[in-house]
């Protein structure tokens, strides 16, 4: 049985931009490591980029340098971007983590995605960041800026709970602040 693993978030934004998500199974009969010639073989006419996680969740595959120099090789080729998520570069134990940016001629066609979710016990504070080539990085800024307005979590949590028992917060903090009032007053 093959599989693909990938943040569901990613195929999200592949839609959002109109675009297709062709996802390369990975074998656990080979302890999920990437088939390069399969990835090969997925790469068209119509590709733009390729996505890929280094360390993987859920699987911890920490991609050889080999692997990501024959992927470095291909983007080049077909002049493809590549996203690579490496969150957990932090964490690995058993294999050194080598970014595909740092390969030669990969730093202006690579966007690299990191996150102090699990290196720094920061899970759903969604502190993050990308880094790439300067006019991508500016215009993702844009991007960004138009479309993320949200709360963090945290604080949406905090505001069900207080529309939850909003009558009973809201007596309290009229108490408060009349004392506070009276106080004034009395002075």
């Amino acid at each position: 049985m093959k599989s693909s693993f990938y943040l569901l978030t990613y195929e999200a934004c592949v839609r959002a931009a109109a675009a297709t998500l062709v996802p390369v199974p990975v074998d656990p009969a080979r302890a999920f490591h990437l088939d390069c010639d399969a990835l090969e073989k997925a790469v068209t006419a119509r590709t733009k980029a390729i996505f890929f996680a280094t360390p993987c969740n859920p699987t911890g595959v920490v991609m050889s340098r080999a692997d990501l120099e024959r992927i470095a090789r291909l983007a080049c080729q077909h002049d493809l971007w590549v996203l690579s998520d490496e969150v957990y570069a932090d964490l690995t134990v058993e294999r050194e983590h080598v970014s595909i940016m740092s390969l030669p001629g990969m730093a202006e066609r690579t966007v690299t995605l990191g996150s102090l979710s699990k290196s720094h016990a920061m899970a759903g504070w969604r502190v993050g960041w990308a880094i790439g080539p300067t006019q991508l990085i500016e215009h993702m800024g844009r991007l960004a800026l138009a479309m993320l307005y949200g709360l963090p979590g945290f604080i949406q949590q905090a505001a069900l709970t207080a529309l939850a028992y909003k009558a009973r917060i809201v007596a309290d903090m009229r108490e408060i602040y009349r004392r506070r009032r009276d106080v004034v007053f009395d002075i």
